[in-house]
Order: C-alpha cells, then sequence, then structure tokens
C-alpha cells in the first residue's frame, strides 16, 4: 500500500494534519448569541474531551457574543482551543 500525502494546516494556532497527533474537534450548535447555551455546551465538550471546538457568528454581533463566551470560560479555568468562523460578512 503507498501513503497519499498528508496535507498540513492551521487553525488559528492549532497544527492539523501531516504528523500532527489527532484532535477531537467539535462545533457548537447553539445560537452564538445564546452566551448562556454556547457556554454549557463549550464546557460540555470540554469536559467530553474536546481538544477544539468550533463557532460561528452570522455578522459584528456575535463577535461580541464569542469575546463574552471565551471570557467566561476562561473565567471557570475552562482551557481548550476555540476556533472560530465567520460564515456570513458583514460591511463596516
Amino acid at each position: 500500500m503507498v501513503a497519499r500525502p498528508v496535507s498540513f494546516s492551521i487553525a488559528g494556532r492549532v497544527p492539523i494534519g501531516a504528523g500532527q497527533p489527532v484532535l477531537v474537534q467539535t462545533m457548537c450548535n447553539t445560537p452564538t448569541d445564546d452566551i448562556e447555551a454556547s457556554v454549557a455546551q463549550c464546557r460540555a465538550m470540554a469536559v467530553a474531551g474536546a481538544d477544539l471546538i468550533r463557532l460561528t457568528t452570522q455578522g459584528l454581533k456575535q463577535v461580541a457574543s464569542l469575546a463574552e463566551i471565551k471570557r467566561r470560560l476562561r473565567a471557570d479555568k475552562i482551557s481548550f482551543r476555540i476556533f472560530y468562523m465567520n460564515v456570513v460578512s458583514e460591511k463596516i
């Protein structure tokens, strides 16, 4: 069997692929503006062993929500990598 070349990428500061350790990745399915639900889901995923949790923003309003989610998780000493994705751009 011939090994295929494996690509390498970086999500934030997290190296993925090409010989890097396997990361457990998941994505929040809560509305980003529902800070309480998003924090609770991130906590549960961190306890379950997630290494990288993805959240989305629909626009600039959700960026503030992401900052608050991160602040609350850090205050609780919950540490894992968070990767934010902006799925819709807003003009500034």
